[in-house]
């Protein structure tokens, strides 16, 4: 659905009160008269879209329902959407399909594209397509560790930028973190951006990392429920009082989720080296009805642990949880030592860390 709203072209300079101070002001270098650009809000960037009628001076967007400081896309002819930050009050000068005008939109395309876009994702496309063509299980686990090693030296030198940022980019990029990050990582994203506040990636974010600080490393994992493959009722707490090793994983998935699945071989191989040394693994699966769930476990192989499942994924949103695969590693008390999303190089290292094994 599109939306018109007023729109003023002006050619001459415009007044702080009425025009400049109060809503966002646009000009186009390299369009023509009369074509449109369409503005839309994240972090989902869909409907509703705000048209803007490009003239020769500058264009006013007025729009008093939201924030002074947004996280925006500006789609334009041959332009499949580019992110900058919104500003009430500030100039977006709009050439070749990026917005300058500002430090944070003088920043923003160079940041974007070195760190999360181009080059930088080419690697990991590449990776996921030999993945999804993988046929014998261990081609799977070679191209899983392939993709999971090249998102991880990404999100190292992303979540490295995102100590320090204050901008718009770094706004942009932590809500797209926001299923990999710790709940430490995620206070420091929110303290950095505060001037964003009402913008929703901030509100996203914020709303994820409120539960997950209750999951935070060193912290008590609190007790969960869901139903066993028989339909029996489990909790983590009853769980514990009878667990007699010494480490746990967590592994939360879903038969849909090709990335959860993909790291099952992997799974297997832990459980197989470990187990008898006092290793449980827990899946918690987040489908719907059951059917697809213990299908996935037949093909899989991967009814060999603990299985159970949560049709409502009330436990993911208790303890904060975006998008899977996720993964915990507690000690014998509940005791949170790991989480993380995908990759088992520092999973495997904290089982073995809790197994007391070299």
């Amino acid at each position: 659905m599109k939306k018109s709203l007023l729109l003023i072209g002006l050619a001459l300079a415009l007044t702080c009160e009425e025009a400049v101070c109060q809503n966002f002001i646009f000009t186009f270098e390299g369009y023509r008269r009369g074509d449109t650009a369409t503005l839309q809000f994240g972090p989902e960037y869909r409907s509703p879209r705000y048209q803007l009628i490009i003239s020769d001076g500058d264009v006013v967007y007025k729009n008093d329902s939201i924030g002074d400081v947004l996280l925006a896309k500006i789609y334009l002819r041959g332009n499949y959407g580019s992110p900058f930050v919104m500003e009430r009050g500030r100039v977006h000068k709009v050439k070749n399909g990026s917005v300058r005008g500002s430090i944070d939109n003088d920043n923003f395309a160079l940041i974007y594209d070195s760190l999360w876009g181009g080059k930088a994702f080419a690697g990991i496309m590449e990776a996921s397509k030999l993945r999804d063509s993988a046929k014998t299980e261990g081609d799977k686990k070679y191209y899983y560790d392939l993709l999971i090693e090249r998102h991880i030296a990404r999100e190292k030198r992303v979540k490295h930028f995102l100590e320090t940022d204050t901008l718009g980019v770094g706004l942009y990029i932590a809500y797209v973190l926001r299923s990999t990050a710790t709940p430490s990582e995620m206070k420091i994203w929110l303290d950095n951006h505060k001037r964003f506040v009402a913008d929703e990636h901030y509100k996203r974010i914020e709303s994820i990392y409120i539960p997950q600080s209750k999951t935070d490393l060193g912290m008590r994992l609190p007790d969960f429920e869901a139903v066993d493959i028989d339909g029996n009722r489990f909790t983590l707490n009853e769980f514990l009082k009878n667990f007699k090793g010494e480490a746990i994983i967590l592994d939360f998935w879903a038969s849909w989720c090709h990335a959860c699945r993909a790291k099952v071989p992997h799974l297997k191989e832990i459980y197989s080296k470990f187990k008898d040394s006092g290793l449980e693994i827990i899946g918690i699966s987040s489908d719907k009805t059951v059917e697809p769930w213990i299908k996935a476990m037949e093909k899989d192989g991967s009814g060999i642990w603990i299985n159970v499942i949560d049709k409502e994924n009330k436990t993911g949103r208790q303890f904060g949880i975006p998008g899977i695969p996720k993964s915990f590693v507690l000690d014998k008390k509940g005791v949170i030592h790991y989480f993380g999303a995908g990759g088992l190089a520092d999973e495997t290292e904290t089982v073995k860390k809790l197994l007391n094994i070299n």
